[in-house]
C-alpha cells in the first residue's frame, strides 16, 4: 500500500472519530500497515468503523486485518489441463473398425512413475 492510498484510509477514521489530523500518528500507522494492500486495510478501516466506538489502535487494525484473512475462503489451485481429476484425453485408438476413446495421467500433475528397468 503507498502512502496516498492510507492517507485516504486514514482521513475516514479521522472524520468516523472526530480526531484531528496528525501526522505522526498518519505515519507509524503508515508504518506498521504498509506491507499489506490498500483493499485489505480499507476493508479493515471499514469493519472497525462500524464495530468500535473508539479509536482503534494500530494492533487493532492489524487483528482485523488478520480476522479478515482468516475467514476469505481460498479455493485450491487446480491443473489447467486435467481440472484437477488427474486424467486427460489420449490418442484415439481404432481396433477392428471401431474407434476406442483413452484416457491417460496428467503429465502436469501426476507425472508418470519411473519404474527401474531390469538387467537383462
Amino acid at each position: 500500500m503507498d502512502r496516498d492510498v492510507w492517507t485516504k484510509h486514514y482521513k475516514k477514521l479521522i472524520l468516523a472519530y472526530n480526531k484531528p489530523m496528525n501526522v505522526e500518528q498518519m505515519g507509524v500507522y503508515y508504518e506498521a500497515l504498509h506491507t499489506y494492500s490498500g483493499l485489505l486495510v480499507g476493508e479493515a478501516v471499514d469493519a472497525l468503523v462500524k464495530d468500535r466506538p473508539h479509536w482503534p489502535h494500530v494492533a487493532d487494525v492489524r487483528d482485523k486485518i488478520s480476522s479478515i484473512l482468516a475467514s476469505k475462503i481460498y479455493e485450491p489451485a487446480t491443473c489447467a489441463r486435467c481440472e484437477g481429476n488427474g486424467f486427460v484425453a489420449a490418442d484415439q485408438q481404432e481396433h477392428f473398425g471401431i474407434t476406442y476413446e483413452y484416457v491417460q495421467r496428467c503429465p502436469l500433475c501426476r507425472p508418470a512413475k519411473a519404474y527401474p528397468r531390469s538387467a537383462a
